[in-house]
C-alpha cells in the first residue's frame, strides 16, 4: 500500500508540474507562440488533458475523503457499553496524575480510542526522568497508570506505553579540517 501511495504521489506531482507549468507559461505570455505550436500537436494535447484529468480525479478523491472521513472518537465506552461514556480528556488527566512522581516530569499524554465498539484505549505517556532510575521503577509506573485507568473505566482494555525523553542534550562542536 505504501508503494501505491508513493507511485500516486509521484504521478500527481508530475501531472501538477505539467499543468501548472503550461498554464503559467500561457498566462504570462512567455513563449506563448511556442506553446500554441506545441498544443497543436495531438499527442501533447492528449498528454495535457490526461494530466488535467489526473489532477481533477485526485482532487475529487481528496474532497470525498475529507467529507466521508471518520471522526476521531472523543470518548471511550468501557466494556463496550454504549450507554457509558468516559471522555478521552478525563482518562488523560487520570493517567497524568497516576504517572506523576517527584523525580519524573510528564511531558505529554496522548490517548487514542480503539476497538470496534470504542471500548479500548491506547495511552502514550512521554516523561522525563529527572533522577537515575532503574527499569523496575519505570515498569511500576507503567503498571500504575494502567491500573488507575482501568479502575476509572471499570473495565480492562487500556494499553499504556511509556516513552522516556532525554533529560539533557549534549552538543558537541567539531572543527572541520581543511578549511
Amino acid at each position: 500500500m505504501k508503494l501505491m501511495k508513493r507511485i500516486g504521489a509521484i504521478v500527481h506531482l508530475l501531472a501538477s508540474l505539467v499543468v501548472l507549468g503550461g498554464l503559467t507559461a500561457f498566462l504570462t505570455g512567455y513563449e506563448s507562440r511556442r506553446i500554441e505550436e506545441l498544443m497543436s500537436i495531438e499527442w501533447v494535447r492528449i498528454a495535457v488533458l490526461v494530466c488535467v484529468a489526473i489532477m481533477a480525479l485526485e482532487t475529487l478523491i481528496a474532497v470525498i475523503a475529507a467529507f466521508a472521513g471518520k471522526r476521531e472518537p472523543v470518548s471511550v465506552h468501557p466494556g463496550g457499553n454504549p450507554n457509558i461514556e468516559v471522555t478521552v480528556d478525563a482518562v488523560r488527566s487520570v493517567a497524568a496524575k497516576a504517572a506523576g512522581e517527584d523525580d519524573v516530569m510528564i511531558e505529554d499524554v496522548t490517548a487514542r480510542v480503539r476497538g470496534r465498539d470504542n471500548d479500548e484505549l491506547a495511552l502514550r505517556v512521554d516523561a522525563i526522568a529527572l533522577a537515575e532510575q532503574d527499569l523496575t521503577a519505570l515498569e511500576r509506573m507503567e503498571a500504575r497508570i494502567s491500573r488507575a485507568c482501568e479502575q476509572m473505566l471499570g473495565a480492562g482494555g487500556v494499553t499504556c506505553r511509556m516513552r522516556f525523553l532525554p533529560t539533557k542534550t549534549v552538543t558537541s562542536a567539531k572543527e572541520a579540517s581543511g578549511e
